[in-house]
């Protein structure tokens, strides 16, 4: 799963444990120069940054924000 998008997020050999989601991400610099309205961004912290991600709207947004959601409340009712 190479791709210049996601820099490098899922093709390390450090394990990255996901702690939440954030919804309230502004667009990059530089991004919000591009003016188009309907792309939208959210994150997810690890212990050592935040990845930020871009969608094309808030419908996507709104799914993967859920999606990710989701399966942390899932992996907390486990432990």
């Amino acid at each position: 799963m190479k791709s210049k998008h996601m820099a490098g997020t899922f093709t390390k050999k450090k394990e990255c444990v996901v702690s939440g989601v954030c919804c309230d991400v502004p667009a990059w610099l530089g991004r919000d120069e591009e003016h188009d309205e309907q792309k939208c961004y959210f994150g997810i912290q690890t212990a050592d940054r935040m990845i930020e991600f871009e969608c094309r709207n808030k419908g996507e947004k709104q799914m993967w924000v859920d999606g990710i959601q989701q399966i942390l409340c899932c992996r907390m009712t486990m432990t």
